[in-house]
């Protein structure tokens, strides 16, 4: 019970990342492109059209951005996905691969969560499968 509560708090942080990315002043491509990617893979989580593979993207992108920061910004932006698979790694496969919250307290397929316009980034994972819409 107590795991699946914090699995759901730290979606609800989910407006954390658009956060980090408009704070950051761009001056280092980890922090400028990777906070909007963070924020792209974890809509895609949370609204059901995770894919096995974004924890690892996610893990990954974290750590790039911790290592290739140049501030505090750039280290502190992927802590809370992080810290959150690290610990609560099961909810989030149940989240990616069944699609589902056990106990159903998380915003699967909340209508209304972006926060703002996604576009094709020039991040870390431009290559990742359905992350971008496919331009026409």
């Amino acid at each position: 019970m107590f795991s699946t509560i914090l699995i759901a708090w730290s979606i609800s942080l989910i407006g954390l990342p658009p956060f980090f990315h408009h704070e950051s002043c761009g001056q280092c491509t980890p922090c400028r492109d990777s906070t909007e990617d963070i924020y792209e893979i974890m809509v895609k989580i949370v609204q059901g059209e995770g894919k096995e593979d974004y924890l690892d993207y996610l893990k990954v992108l974290g750590e790039y951005m911790i290592d290739a920061s140049i501030c505090c910004l750039g280290v502190t932006a992927p802590t809370v996905p992080l810290d959150s698979i690290v610990h609560f790694g099961e909810e989030w496969h149940e989240h990616v691969l069944e699609r589902r919250c056990s106990l159903g307290i998380c915003p699967m397929k909340k209508e209304g969560m972006l926060t703002f316009p996604p576009r094709r980034s020039r991040g870390f994972f431009d290559d990742v499968p359905g992350l971008h819409p496919a331009e026409p």
